[in-house]
Order: C-alpha cells, then sequence, then structure tokens
C-alpha cells in the first residue's frame, strides 16, 4: 500500500505518514493509531503485533510506539501525582504522555501533573511535565522541585555564582530544592 492510499483508506494527512516512516513524528495519539488500523482493515491490537511483534496492551493502546531509526523509541509514561514518584504513589491510569526518547532512557524519565500558576504561560495548571530525573540541572533549565514538600517548577537563574529558583512570583536559592530535575517537556491538553 502505497503511503497517499493508506491515507485515503485511514483519513490520517499523507505527511503525517511519511513523518511517522522517518521517525520525526514524535505524538501519536491513540486515535491516530485507530485510524492507521482501520485504514489498513487491521485492530489495535493487530497493527502492534504486526509491528512489534506483540500484542497491544490491555485496552488494545501499545505500550511502545515503533518510531526512530534505531537510537530513539516513543514512550508511553504514566503520569504521576505526587513528585518524586515512588514505588505505591498514586496514578492516574487513564492518563499517559507520549516522548520520543532515547532507547533505554524510560528508566528516569517520569511524568507530573502540574497544579498551579507558578510559571504561567510556560507551564501552567493541568499541564503534563516530562522530567529526566538523571540529567544534571544547568543555568536555564526549566526545573521540577520539592520545597517544602511541595513540587515548585522555576527556571534556573545563575546570578554571580549562585544559581536561584525563579517563578512569577518569587525568588529561592537552589540550596532550599529538595529533591530536582529538569523539565524536558511540558504537554498541554487542549479543552
Amino acid at each position: 500500500m502505497t503511503q497517499e492510499e493508506l491515507a485515503t483508506a485511514s483519513g490520517v494527512a499523507r505527511s503525517h505518514i511519511t513523518r511517522m516512516e522517518l521517525g520525526s513524528y514524535k505524538n501519536i495519539t491513540t486515535d491516530m493509531m485507530g485510524k492507521l488500523a482501520k485504514g489498513l482493515s487491521m485492530t489495535i491490537p493487530e497493527l502492534s503485533q504486526e509491528v512489534y511483534g506483540r500484542a497491544g496492551e490491555t485496552g488494545g493502546v501499545p505500550a511502545r510506539l515503533p518510531l526512530g531509526k534505531g537510537q530513539v523509541d516513543v514512550y508511553r509514561l504514566p503520569v504521576h501525582t505526587d513528585y518524586p514518584f515512588h514505588a505505591g504513589n498514586p496514578v492516574d491510569s487513564s492518563d499517559y504522555v507520549y516522548v520520543e526518547l532515547p532507547l533505554g532512557a524510560e528508566n528516569h524519565i517520569e511524568a507530573y501533573k502540574v497544579k498551579g500558576h507558578c510559571l504561567a504561560p510556560v507551564v501552567i495548571d493541568g499541564d503534563r511535565i516530562v522530567v529526566d530525573r538523571d540529567r544534571a540541572v544547568d543555568n536555564g533549565d526549566i526545573v521540577a522541585c520539592m520545597i517544602d514538600g511541595e513540587l515548585h517548577i522555576a527556571k534556573l537563574k545563575k546570578y554571580d555564582t549562585e544559581l536561584w529558583l525563579e517563578t512569577n512570583d518569587s525568588k529561592r536559592k537552589i540550596d532550599e530544592c529538595g529533591a530536582s530535575a529538569v523539565v524536558i517537556q511540558v504537554v498541554r491538553r487542549l479543552k
């Protein structure tokens, strides 16, 4: 089947199909997977089985989408409600984000739901942030950190030799921050 034929059968734009084949399409929704499966006269689990040799998870949604050129993959991350994540913390099992990462990176990448507007308009209430727990924080990074038992999202800025965390309405030394992680992606849901 050509890209044009699949685009016609599925209702997915040919440009999207081209980007998927090139490994540059980063966000594939369940809806798009469903359209592709329908265009190929398959179910989502059958498409998952065909693409990477195993059926999709419960609900017919594949856990890992087969993109990239052997060095990256797209991972399905659960969105945690408590920061920092520890085994047993609540997870909204219906809330996931899809991110393209180097192979094996999912072990230190986590997603969280943001409450509040501390860094609006960059990060707002309801956004999902994806953080890299292993990446060292650096001047200019947006950082998720624990201060006084609460999650704060702030921009890291260096003044002279000191690092500060700045939000729209506060400024604190990085030393006040407990656990911290660099925000590598912000996912905003359309309302």
